[in-house]
């Protein structure tokens, strides 16, 4: 539990039914708010790294559909700048172990905003 509070999400504990019914009642008056933003605010989690800030090429691979840890990673460490991620193309996307070419073109769209 302590993992998952660090890495942002709320735990709410209640003792019996009546509690529990306190509770949802009062999140649910919280989320009345006309201008309550944190649903549409980008999410980011409160976990120490080791390793420091990932670079920008690392986070936006990541924010790539199909890319996760593994190849963001990978990713970050052929592209080294945004600017390179930006400007791929398939090819280079092909080149990380294990992205075949359908992946790879869905990703290049993805970066170029064609649906």
């Amino acid at each position: 539990m302590i993992s998952v509070q660090r890495a942002g999400v709320i735990i709410t504990q209640s003792n019996d039914l009546y509690h529990t019914a306190y509770n949802i009642c009062e999140m649910y008056q919280y989320f009345q708010k006309k201008t309550h933003t944190s649903m549409i605010e980008i999410h980011k989690p409160a976990i120490p790294v080791l390793s420091g800030k990932p670079s920008l090429a690392r986070r936006w691979a990541d924010a790539l559909d199909d890319i996760g840890v593994v190849y963001g990673t990978q990713a970050a460490a052929m592209f080294k700048t945004g600017h390179a991620l930006a400007n791929s193309d398939e090819s280079d996307w092909m080149a990380i172990e294990g992205i075949g070419p359908a992946t790879a073109k869905k990703i290049v769209r993805e970066i170029r905003g064609i649906k």
